[in-house]
């Protein structure tokens, strides 16, 4: 079942090595666990991102509701494993050899989405004790935005350029 971890580990090692501290050292290990558990599996790819966005919804969600630290632990734990599911599924595609365009085209429109919604969530949440936390919510949003486009322009040019 998951006998595979360390060469499903071995495999992605290229890929994970510019990702960010938290990632290697927290959501990394889970996330080769997973590919490890599901890789004999119907799954696909796509259906692990579905779940990261639906988790991220989740955990924007309850920022948002649930105060007090409890529902910052409740939040932190399931955008957690937002980024788990997130981090599974490019593993899991280069490991199954299942990966598509379409795949990445899916995982970066979602994570783009995903980082909004947690800039409006993480606003909306500050702006109960600070004045100006909207303000400035709105502000990072349209930073991140507008440099998202240029990012998304970049990776369209990219896969049209596969394509042709």
């Amino acid at each position: 079942m998951i006998r595979n971890y360390k060469k499903i580990k071995e495999f992605n090692k290229e890929s994970n090595s510019k990702d960010q501290f938290y990632s290697k050292l927290f959501s990394h290990p889970l996330s080769i666990l997973l590919v490890s558990v599901i890789e004999n599996t119907k799954l696909s790819p796509n259906l692990l991102t579905t779940i990261s966005f639906i988790l991220t919804i989740v955990g924007t969600y309850t920022l948002i509701v649930i105060d007090g630290y409890l529902g910052l632990i409740i939040t932190w734990a399931i955008l957690h494993f937002a980024l788990v599911f997130d981090s599974a599924d490019g593993q899991f595609a280069r490991w199954t050899k299942r990966g598509s365009l379409f795949g990445a085209f899916y995982d970066v429109f979602t994570d783009h989405i995903s980082y909004r919604l947690l800039i409006i969530s993480l606003s909306i949440r500050l702006s109960a004790q600070y004045e100006h936390a909207m303000l400035l919510g709105i502000i990072v949003l349209a930073i991140h935005t507008l440099a998202g486009f240029q990012n998304l322009a970049i990776n369209n040019i990219i896969l049209f350029s596969l394509l042709v």
